[in-house]
C-alpha cells in the first residue's frame, strides 16, 4: 500500500514538472512586462469575480450627486491635514448658533428639571407641564384615596408569582394621571419642532437619566421603544464606526452571558459577533480571558451590569481599564437592573460612566424605572467616538436626520409618560423600592440557607443559588437533578419562572410586586423544597414535557431548525383562527374564569402591603 501512495505521488510530481517546463518555453520569448501585466489582469478578474465592486460602484451611481461625490471625497482627503478640523468645529458652532438660539427663546417661559425630583410630584403639578387643569379632569385627583385595591387585585390573580413580568402595580392616581396625559399627547411627535414642551421633555429625561449613571452634560442620549433596541442602536452606531474606518469584518466582543438582543444586533448589522466563555464559578467574565479576544478588528466590547441569566454583573470597572488600554469602546447593558442600581450605593464597584473607558449604557425604564412598557434608554458618554444618529440631507424630499438609527416618528406619548413616571415617583421612592427588592433577595437567601442547615431531606448539592448574585435575580441550579423539573414542579404551585440553558437552571426575577406578597420569601422556600423533593422522587427515566421538553429537544437540533421552530411558534401566536371567541379579560387565565374588570374586584385572598 505504501509504495502503491509513493508511486502516486512521483506520478503526480512529474505532471507537474512537466507542465512547468512546458510553460516556460511558452513564455520564454514574452517580455516580462506583459506576464506582469497579464498576471495582473487576471488577478484583478479574479477578484471582481469574487467582490465586485466596480459593479456595485456603477448600479449605485444615482445615489448621491456626482458633485457630493467630490465634496465627499475632497472632505475625506482633507479632514487629516493640520488645523482642518478646529476650522470645521468653528464653522459648525456658527451654524448650530441659530439652532440652539431658537431653542433658548422656546423654553425661555418653561421649567426645566435638571434631576428627577427628590420627591415625587403631585399629580397637579405634573399635569401643569401639559396645560392640563386638574379640576377638568374627568378623575377627581384632588381627593384621591389610594386604597391599594388594584394592587390587592392583581397580587391576587398571581402576578405576585411570576418572575419578571410585572415591574410596579401604580396607585390609582397615577393610573389615572396616566390616562390624562397619554390623551393630551397621543398624536404629538417629538420628531417636529411643532411641540417645543415635549421636544424638552425628551432632553430632560435624558439629562435625569445621565445625571443617574454620572454623565456629563454633553453627553448623548436616546428614549428608545426597549432594551433589544437601545441595544441594537448603541452596536448599529459602533459597526458604522469601524466601517468608516475601513473595517470590513468589524466585531462584537461580548460575555456569553450577554444578552440575546446583542447576537441580533450582529445579524442586523453584518456584523460578527465574538463570544468570551465566562469563569465557571462567578458567572463573570474574566477581563485577561476577553483581551485575548480582542482584535484589529473589534468594534466594541460588552459588559452587563448584571446579566439575565443569574443576575451577576461583569468587573465593569476593570473592563473598562481593558477598553481603555486597548482603545475600544465599551458598552454596559444594565438594560435589567440600571434603574435598580442606579439607586443604590454602587460607590465601591460602580458599573456607569464613573468607569473610565465606559461609552454606552443600555437601561430599560420600563423594568425597576416603573415606566409604562417599551421604554428604555441607550446612551453614551461624552467622549464616545459614535453616536446614535441618522442624517440623510441630500434627500430628494429634504432633509431627513433622526436622534437614533432606527426610529422616525414616535408618539409625544411615550415621551410624555416617562416624565410623568418619574416625576411621580421622585428619587425618594425609587431608593425605597430598590432597597425593598435587595432586602427581599436577601431574606430569601436566608431562608434557603437555613432549609439546607436544617438538612430535611436536601442537600446543596439538590438545590443551590449558582454565584454570588448581588441584585434582584436568583438563579437556581442542581446538580442531583434535573433544573427544568424542579421549575416544572413549581409551575404546578402557580409559580412563572425564566428557564435556562447551557447548564440547564432557572431564576427568579424580583420586582417591587414581590415587596408587596406578605410572607413572600418563607412562601416560595416551602413550595421550592415541596419541588426539589417531588423530583428527587420522580422513577427513573421520567420523560420530560411542555417546557422541559421543548428545552431538552432544541439543545440537540440544528440552529437552521432550532430559528424555523421558532418562526412556526411566533406565527401560531398571531393565528388568528386560533383566537378565542370568548370573554376573556386581559388578565384572565382560563376561559372559565369571570372578569368583571379591575376597578370592581375584590382583593385576593393573599394579604399585601398596601401602602405605596
Amino acid at each position: 500500500m505504501f509504495v502503491r501512495i509513493c508511486s502516486m505521488f512521483g506520478f503526480v510530481s512529474d505532471l507537474l514538472t512537466a507542465a512547468v517546463s512546458s510553460l516556460d518555453e511558452l513564455l520564454q520569448d514574452t517580455p516580462a512586462h506583459q506576464i506582469i501585466l497579464g498576471t495582473a489582469a487576471l488577478y484583478f478578474l479574479y477578484n471582481q469575480y469574487n467582490d465586485p465592486w466596480i459593479s456595485r460602484w456603477y448600479r449605485s451611481r444615482n445615489n448621491a450627486s456626482m458633485k457630493q461625490r467630490i465634496i465627499d471625497s475632497a472632505y475625506a482627503l482633507a479632514k487629516n491635514l493640520p488645523g482642518v478640523n478646529q476650522i470645521i468645529e468653528k464653522e459648525l458652532n456658527k451654524e448650530l448658533a441659530s439652532t440652539r438660539e431658537k431653542l433658548r427663546i422656546q423654553r425661555s417661559g418653561m421649567t426645566l428639571r435638571d434631576e428627577i425630583p427628590e420627591k415625587g410630584l403631585s399629580p397637579e403639578d405634573i399635569l401643569s407641564a401639559f396645560d392640563v387643569d386638574v379640576k377638568k379632569c374627568h378623575f377627581d385627583f384632588l381627593s384621591v384615596t389610594n386604597d391599594g385595591s388594584e394592587r390587592e387585585f392583581l397580587v391576587g390573580r398571581g402576578d405576585g408569582k411570576d418572575s419578571g413580568a410585572l415591574y410596579a402595580i401604580h396607585p390609582k392616581e397615577l393610573t389615572e394621571l396616566l390616562k390624562e396625559v397619554y390623551g393630551a399627547t397621543a398624536l404629538t411627535n417629538p420628531l417636529h419642532d411643532k411641540w417645543p414642551r415635549i421636544n424638552a421633555m425628551q432632553a430632560e429625561v435624558i439629562r435625569w437619566c445621565q445625571n443617574l449613571f454620572h454623565g456629563s452634560k454633553e453627553g448623548y442620549g436616546l428614549l428608545t421603544h426597549g432594551g433589544t433596541t437601545s441595544i441594537i442602536e448603541a452596536m448599529a452606531a459602533y459597526v458604522i464606526r469601524a466601517r468608516a474606518k475601513g473595517i470590513d469584518y468589524p466585531e462584537i466582543v461580548v460575555p456569553e452571558t450577554a444578552h440575546a438582543a446583542f447576537k441580533k444586533a450582529a445579524e442586523l448589522t453584518g456584523a460578527i459577533l465574538i463570544t468570551v466563555p465566562v469563569d465557571k464559578k462567578t458567572g463573570a467574565v474574566n477581563p485577561n480571558a476577553m483581551s485575548s479576544y480582542i482584535s484589529r478588528n473589534t468594534a466594541v466590547i460588552v459588559g452587563s451590569a448584571p446579566s439575565f441569566m443569574n443576575g451577576i454583573h461583569d468587573p465593569v470597572s476593570e473592563l473598562g481599564q481593558l477598553a481603555k488600554k486597548k482603545n475600544v469602546p465599551f458598552h454596559v447593558d444594565a438594560c435589567l437592573g440600571g434603574f435598580l442600581t442606579a439607586f443604590l450605593d454602587t460607590s465601591s464597584d460602580p458599573m456607569d460612566f464613573r468607569v473610565p473607558g465606559v461609552t454606552s449604557i443600555s437601561a430599560d425604564l420600563h423594568k425597576y424605572g416603573c415606566c409604562p412598557k417599551g421604554t428604555s434608554v441607550c446612551l453614551f458618554s461624552e467622549d464616545s467616538p459614535a453616536l446614535s444618529v441618522y442624517a440623510a440631507l441630500n434627500w430628494s424630499g429634504g432633509l431627513y436626520a433622526t436622534p437614533g438609527i432606527l426610529d422616525g416618528s414616535t408618539s409625544g406619548a411615550r415621551v410624555a409618560e416617562v416624565y410623568a413616571t418619574l416625576s411621580y415617583y421622585g428619587k425618594n421612592k425609587y431608593q425605597e423600592i430598590a432597597k425593598s427588592i435587595i432586602t427581599l433577595r436577601n431574606a430569601i437567601q436566608k431562608e434557603l440557607t437555613e432549609l439546607l442547615e436544617e438538612g430535611k431531606g436536601l442537600t446543596s448539592e439538590d438545590i443551590y443559588i449558582y454565584g454570588n448574585p448581588q441584585w434582584s435575580i436568583l438563579g437556581f441550579r442542581s446538580n442531583t437533578c434535573n433544573a427544568h423539573f424542579i421549575a416544572d414542579e413549581l409551575e404546578k404551585r402557580g409559580w412563572k419562572l425564566n428557564l435556562l440553558q447551557n447548564p440547564d437552571g432557572f431564576h427568579l426575577c424580583l420586582t417591587h410586586v414581590h415587596t408587596l406578597v406578605k410572607g413572600f420569601e418563607k412562601q416560595f422556600i416551602k413550595d421550592l423544597r415541596e419541588a426539589v423533593i417531588d423530583v428527587k422522587n420522580y422513577p427513573p427515566g421520567k420523560k420530560p414535557s411542555g417546557n422541559v421538553k421543548v428545552y431538552g429537544t432544541v439543545g440537540m437540533m440544528p440552529v437552521e431548525l432550532q430559528k424555523e421552530i421558532c418562526k412556526q411558534y411566533q406565527k401560531a401566536r398571531l393565528d388568528f383562527t386560533a383566537a378565542s371567541h370568548g370573554s376573556l379579560g386581559i388578565f384572565t387565565t382560563s376561559p372559565t374564569e369571570e372578569d368583571d374588570g379591575l376597578r370592581n374586584r375584590k382583593a385576593g385572598e393573599q394579604k399585601v402591603q398596601t401602602s405605596l
